[in-house]
């Protein structure tokens, strides 16, 4: 179910954004309309901290569905089944049927495969649009086919245009080429790939360029990637590249331990090692040496970048590649040996990927995970903290209608509409990701007049004023469980003073409505105040 749990993370911010095509975040990020004061053409065409084809593509997934939970999240589950069946495209033509059939269903086993198609990470996307550059570019190798050879170009742009950590590409496939292939170089085909390549990703490097003429820095990730430490970027801009391989290794570890089982971390680990093996003993053929040197190019990138948890995401399907590569060879190996060999190692297989499909359903499924962590299950999974159900209180029973979503041509016309005498004061010491989506959203498209109840206070306005001007009472919004408080909020004064606001309305008996989450536990209480 892709509503049950709250957006929460950057997923958030990346919907907000996505859905009115408006580049804002606050908290030290300073982008295009800040600068300028309005949105200049070029800056229609990314944003300052990624490239702009995840953020399309939610646009588009809004248009059709609405701004709901929902439409943010299908993009993401809908690339994570495209992933499975490009993985078996891939298997298809490398072995055959049959084998396609189980790489797909051992990826789909996977954990960590089931969490980053559910979040809306970039990442999520960008995955799909790796494996389809792949899966072209080995069609190529295999049929000389220069059509495929074109759409490699395009593919590879895209996979870019989601995050630009795709770039390991570049080099993996020039240096396949160079190894291998070198007549390709010479070939009409592939300087019209480079030319579809570069025409595709002209967005960013338009945008890019504008950034650079007139702030004097690139976007956000990509200053980063470079070694820029602009003040508009001011909280992001002690990010850079890192060579650091000591704390990458462990790392590495850390990331591929907590986010999959150990049995399946520990046979991953070996059929990295098997597929160099192969490579160095020249007995792999050329699909195992295009993956490997895309494997040995995304180390190299994650040597400096760090192995986070969320750049996992485009390493999996490569690592299940030599995954499900060292099980066919030696499946192969041992159906020629004695019959028990193959029936310990069948046994192996049940036990390491039964401790995965486990590790999958409490991580994923379980609302109350079974066992210990890492063990058992991952600390990557989702949480309930009520925003959805608070959202649909709030759709149900006070903004019924949503007017027609408006995107700002700049920050001026941020303005809340109380012309139906409705006001909802809340708790700004919310989470701040999901304030971003179930709350700033609404206040930045459609005018609904959600206050922050601080900010209004510091204005110097009192509540007795709305009467004055026509208001019959108020809603108030409190943030009940600490979990769904932002956590850098949670000790300051503004906090406590909600809090005191909150506890006079109970002293006044004036009775809130719960919200509820899916776990039964009240993390939003809603307060309707009668003058």
């Amino acid at each position: 179910n892709l509503t049950v749990n709250d957006l929460s993370t950057d997923d958030a911010l990346y919907s907000f954004r996505a859905l009115g095509w408006f580049d804002f975040l606050g908290g030290g990020q300073t982008t295009p309309v800040q600068w300028f004061g309005h949105i200049p053409a070029w800056a229609n065409l990314s944003f300052h901290d990624a490239p702009p084809l995840v953020f399309a593509i939610q646009k588009v997934f809004f248009t059709l569905f609405g701004p709901t939970t929902l439409a943010a999240r299908l993009p993401f589950a809908l690339a994570g089944v495209g992933v499975l069946v490009l993985f078996y495209l891939l298997f298809k033509k490398y072995k055959n049927e049959n084998t396609a059939l189980w790489a797909v269903f051992l990826l789909t086993i996977s954990s960590y495969a089931t969490w980053i198609s559910r979040i809306g990470y970039l990442e999520g996307v960008e995955v799909f649009f790796i494996l389809l550059s792949l899966l072209f570019f080995t069609r190529y190798i295999s049929g000389q086919n220069k059509k495929n050879l074109w759409y490699f170009g395009a593919a590879m742009a895209l996979a870019i245009l989601c995050k630009y950590t795709a770039v390991f590409l570049i080099p993996a496939i020039v240096l396949y080429l160079l190894i291998w292939q070198r007549d390709t170089f010479k070939k009409s085909e592939f300087w019209i790939s480079m030319a579809i390549f570069l025409v595709v990703l002209s967005p960013v490097i338009i945008y890019n360029t504008n950034v650079y003429l007139t702030r004097g820095h690139f976007d956000a990730a990509l200053s980063s990637m470079v070694g820029m430490h602009p003040a508009d970027f001011q909280s992001v801009s002690g990010r850079s590249l890192t060579f650091n391989p000591i704390q990458s290794a462990l790392t590495l570890w850390d990331t591929l331990y907590g986010t999959t089982s150990l049995p399946l971390t520990i046979l991953i680990i070996i059929s990295l090692f098997y597929l160099l093996v192969k490579i160095i003993k020249k007995q792999s053929n050329y699909l195992e040496k295009i993956f490997g040197l895309n494997i040995l190019m995304l180390l190299v990138l994650f040597l400096f970048l760090g192995f986070g948890p969320r750049f996992f995401a485009i390493a999996l399907p490569l690592l299940f590649f030599c995954l499900v590569t060292l099980i066919f060879d030696v499946y192969n190996y041992l159906k020629n040996q004695k019959e028990l060999y193959l029936k310990i190692f069948f046994i192996v297989l049940v036990l390491v990927f039964g401790w995965e499909m486990m590790y999958n359903i409490n991580t994923n499924i379980l609302s109350k995970p079974i066992g210990n962590q890492p063990l058992m299950f991952s600390n990557y999974r989702f949480y309930d903290r009520g925003f959805n159900q608070l959202e649909k209180y709030l759709n149900q029973n006070i903004f019924t209608t949503l007017p027609k979503l408006v995107r700002p041509s700049d920050l001026t016309q941020l303005q809340s509409d109380f012309s139906n005498k409705k006001v909802v004061f809340f708790d700004d010491t919310m989470d701040w990701f999901s304030y971003s989506w179930y709350f700033q959203k609404y206040q930045f498209y459609y005018s609904l007049p959600l206050v922050p109840l601080s900010v209004y206070m510091q204005s110097g306005h009192k509540l007795d004023e709305l009467q004055n001007d026509g208001f019959a009472g108020f809603y108030f919004i409190f943030v009940s469980a600490d979990e769904a408080v932002d956590s850098v909020k949670i000790n300051l004064p503004v906090r406590t003073a909600v809090v005191n606001f909150a506890d006079q309305l109970n002293k006044v008996d004036i009775k809130p409505v719960d919200i509820v989450s899916s776990q039964g536990k009240t993390t939003f209480k809603v307060y309707y105040v009668k003058f």
